[in-house]
């Protein structure tokens, strides 16, 4: 039995909180990375029978995710910083796992020296005043998570914004004003739908950017489901670059570069890592 003291299973768990979310492939990739990933299937199903984690099927049936119980949680709640909303839960899995991959991507199975990840999970639940300095200390708009990259400088970081369907015009007003106001935001990338050769959301932040439009970067996320990291950029000063390649610009290169094509393969128990496999369609998660 696998239980959640040893070395690997309290991680596995307090990763879980951070990211909400994580198919059976990303959990082997940073957990049993020496395994065949059936084997590292069982080692989650001894958490699972524990009763520490659990998977969720789509709605569709064809995809599973994996995330912490309240037995799980309960389990690591001394391990965490002091939150001011208790809680794990996800409440929009399809979002969660597209902001995951994007945030995890070739860094899945380690984060290169320097670098830090601050999630969407610990910007809700830990109070704005306790974020780190290279996050915005606001509760005026949340991102889906920031990087912090060594060779931006400390006090600088790079936002995740993860946008499966438009919202109110006025949002992005406010988004705008939001990272025009924190000029230590170097960058913000967005993976978003593309109508045609651009999204309709990068015109309603331009509308609003004045001569910050330029720090706005912007992935297809049609592209970005199939290719991870090696999905580019669309216009922009980075135009034709690939995320992978922008963040390496400020990190290290990533250890096992293409490793992020795999973290959407949503099979509960592959028999093998196979982007064939990898969903065409996240929004079988609601």
């Amino acid at each position: 039995m696998l239980y959640p003291s040893n070395d690997i299973g309290m991680p596995l768990l307090v990763f879980l909180w951070k990211w909400k979310v994580a198919t059976t492939t990303a959990l082997a990739l940073r957990f049993f990375p020496n395994m065949k990933i059936t084997s590292a299937y069982r080692r989650l199903m001894e958490l699972s029978k524990g009763g520490y984690i659990q998977a969720i099927c789509s709605h569709t049936g064809c995809g599973f995710v994996w995330t912490l119980t309240d037995k799980g949680f309960g389990a690591i709640r001394d391990r965490l910083p002091e939150l001011c909303q208790v809680g794990y839960k996800s409440e929009a899995i399809g979002h969660d796992l597209l902001a995951m991959a994007a945030m995890l991507g070739d860094w899945i199975r380690e984060t290169p020296t320097g670098a830090t990840l601050y999630s969407e999970q610990q910007l809700r639940k830990i109070d704005w005043q306790r974020h780190p300095v290279w996050v915005p200390q606001s509760d005026a708009h949340r991102a889906d998570g920031y990087w912090r990259l060594p060779k931006l400088g400390d006090a600088h970081s790079v936002a995740l914004e993860v946008e499966r369907s438009q919202k109110k015009i006025s949002c992005y007003q406010i988004t705008a004003d939001f990272y025009e106001e924190y000029s230590f935001v170097v960058n913000v990338i967005w993976i978003v739908p593309f109508q045609g050769p651009s999204p309709m959301i990068e015109k309603h932040i331009n509308q609003h950017m004045g001569q910050e439009r330029s720090k706005h970067l912007f992935l297809p996320m049609q592209e970005f489901v199939q290719a991870g990291w090696q999905a580019k950029f669309r216009g922009g000063k980075f135009a034709g670059q690939s995320l992978s390649d922008y963040l390496g610009t400020y990190a290290a290169p990533a250890q096992h570069p293409g490793a992020g094509r795999y973290i959407l393969e949503t099979r509960k128990k592959p028999a093998e890592s196979s982007p064939t496999e990898i969903t065409k369609d996240h929004a079988f998660f609601n």
